[in-house]
């Protein structure tokens, strides 16, 4: 295992990660944390070494009112499942980050 990169962007402890399953999606990571946001990131072009950082914020996904727990990615990668201590869960779409459907009493 080798040490890649860092990501910076929650201003809270990142709760759970996932990594789409095809290798060449253009989205790398969707973190999420307890600052209630999740984040897509995108691989960045201009890294050239581990100090710098590893992608950059694609979208800030935001809609959830407590921590976000965890996320799931939906086999084609457009698509993100995420679930909150606000009992609810969201769709995303990974493309626009807009949130396309909200599950309540999680």
């Amino acid at each position: 295992m080798n040490y890649e990169g860092h990501l910076k962007g929650h201003r809270g402890w990142v709760t759970s990660l996932a990594c789409p399953q095809q290798a060449g999606s253009y989205i790398k990571v969707v973190s999420t944390s307890r600052d209630g946001t999740a984040i897509s990131w995108k691989s960045n072009p201009d890294r050239h070494s581990v100090d710098s950082d590893y992608g950059l914020p694609n979208h800030r996904l935001e809609g959830h009112t407590g921590f976000v727990s965890c996320v799931s990615l939906a086999h084609a990668t457009d698509y993100a499942l995420t679930a909150s201590w606000d009992r609810s869960i969201r769709m995303w779409d990974l493309r626009n980050g807009q949130s396309q459907r909200k599950f309540l009493k999680h």
